[in-house]
């Protein structure tokens, strides 16, 4: 598997997600997905072995100050012609119950599936990659 996978226009880059050292406990997968093709794109899913469940949240900040995550069943938009970054603080995926703990410098195989924005075009994109555990101290991580 290649990081750095495009197809139909969409590159998925930089995917990672901090190290966690007990499995059944939740972990964040980040990624910048870049959109070349004139079509715009949602990312409806992420399917990896490594996690229970996955979906999508958005972290956001209440009027009170409060941060709290919000689900987004209808995916993220990629719109045609733009890169669309998936980081802490913000857009991410959750991992949901991790089955094993995940470690400095692994890889986590993974499939981010993108269905066109347009209805009429019903076919779903399949694109595999993979997340790379990075340390949990600092907030660096590597770019591949």
């Amino acid at each position: 598997m290649a990081h750095g996978v495009t197809e139909a226009g969409l590159t998925i880059t930089h995917a990672w997600t901090r190290s966690v050292p007990v499995a059944g406990l939740n972990g964040a997968g980040y990624v910048t997905i870049s959109n070349s093709s004139d079509q715009s794109y949602r990312l409806v899913a992420v399917e990896t072995e490594a996690a229970a469940q996955t979906s999508l949240h958005e972290s956001v900040m209440s009027d009170e100050g409060m941060m709290s995550m919000a689900a987004l069943p209808e995916g993220v938009s990629i719109p045609a012609g733009q890169t669309v970054a998936l980081a802490p603080g913000g857009i991410h995926i959750m991992l949901m119950k991790l089955v094993s703990p995940t470690t400095a410098g692994e890889q986590l195989p993974a499939t981010f599936i993108f269905e066109a924005a347009d209805a009429a075009k019903p076919d779903s994109i399949r694109l595999k990659s993979w997340f790379a555990v990075q340390p949990v101290s600092g907030e660096s991580h590597v770019h591949h």
